[in-house]
């Protein structure tokens, strides 16, 4: 569970990063120049309210989902100790 807590933090804290250092540039945009911001806003409204947008974002989101699933299925396998039978493998494999 560590790795996939510090996994998702440091995606976190670099997601924090990028928007934190565009702030000022966004606010600067939104004070100096409001025709050009208006068009920026509206280009990307219209972007997000397209269906191949939410199709990326689906597809997005079933990627990060099957990773940490997979990232879960690692760190509980790497717990128990390989199987040695024919029966324990029978075993884990129903579980």
């Amino acid at each position: 569970m560590k790795k996939i807590d510090s996994n998702i933090l440091t995606q976190l804290y670099i997601l924090y990063d990028i928007l934190a250092k565009l702030a000022p540039l966004h606010s600067y945009v939104n004070w100096y120049m409001p025709k050009e911001f208006g068009t920026y806003t509206n280009s990307i409204g219209s972007l997000i309210s397209t269906n191949l947008f939410t199709a990326v974002l689906v597809l997005v989101i079933v990627f990060l989902i099957a990773t940490i699933f997979r990232l879960k299925k690692e760190i509980r396998s790497v717990d128990k100790p390989k199987p040695k039978t024919r029966c324990e493998r029978y075993q884990r494999s129903v579980k």
